[in-house]
């Protein structure tokens, strides 16, 4: 067959007459607009003219730059492709961002998140951002459940309970000590306290002289004496001898 020139095929495409893909130009990683002044752009937290042949689209670290949203001093900013998170340091829970939840202080004491001793020997005191471990009064230790704990004080063996020395028996007990006044003395044996009062056991009605007429009773510091009224013999003890009439 004879072709004739001047007839154009319409499956036939002429290169030099088909206008280029300007996307094509444009970077994986960049957004195109054909209808843009500037088709090629980079997404959010990428920098660059988006074109292959240009600088393309590079990522941004906010981080660095201090251009993010973490709470300064109280959240970590770690970079991430095309954008960043925020973390919060121990010893504070949110979302770690200025306009979000931040980062609030954790109080360990109350959701039990702390390594400290349990009552009664062991306190849990909050801080902010964190939390300390102590012991009651009575204890001795760092009060960490992995540490020295809080060992019981024995205040009677160290000398440092405050007894009455002569009148009081000190005993240790778990977390403190007790004073136990001697036989004929009450009171808490405390020298800070009510101390060891001598107690009038014939006043009291408590010995065990013979009453009187026959038996009379004396009280002395910390105790008291029996003894038989003119015309009686004996010890003057209801448990003992008594009070025998003498056969003048």
């Amino acid at each position: 067959d004879v072709v004739n020139p001047d007839v154009v095929d319409p499956d036939v495409v002429d290169p030099d007459t088909v206008e280029p893909d300007v996307c094509e130009t444009c970077t994986p990683s960049a957004i195109c607009d054909p209808d843009a002044a500037t088709p090629c752009h980079c997404p959010e937290g990428f920098q660059g003219d988006g074109t292959q042949e240009g600088s393309g689209c590079t990522d941004v670290d906010e981080c660095g730059a201090g251009t993010d949203d973490c709470v300064e001093d109280l959240a970590i900013c770690a970079n991430t492709d095309g954008g960043y998170t925020c973390a919060c340091v121990d010893g504070y829970a949110g979302d770690g961002t200025a306009g979000g939840t931040g980062c609030g202080d954790v109080d360990e004491c109350d959701a039990d998140a702390d390594d400290c001793v349990d009552g009664p020997a062991g306190i849990c005191v909050n801080t902010v951002g964190g939390y300390t471990c102590e012991c009651e009064a009575g204890y001795l230790g760092d009060g960490v459940v992995g540490g020295t704990g809080c060992a019981d004080i024995d205040e009677c063996d160290l000398g440092i309970a405050d007894c009455d020395p002569v009148l009081a028996a000190c005993t240790n007990t778990v977390g403190g000590f007790l004073c136990v006044c001697a036989a004929g003395y009450e009171g808490d044996g405390q020298l800070g306290g009510t101390g060891c009062a001598d107690i009038d056991e014939c006043a009291a009605g408590v010995s065990d002289c013979v009453t009187a007429p026959t038996g009379t009773c004396a009280n002395n510091v910390g105790g008291y004496t029996c003894g038989c009224a003119a015309g009686y013999l004996g010890d003057g003890i209801a448990g003992g001898t008594g009070c025998v009439d003498i056969d003048e």
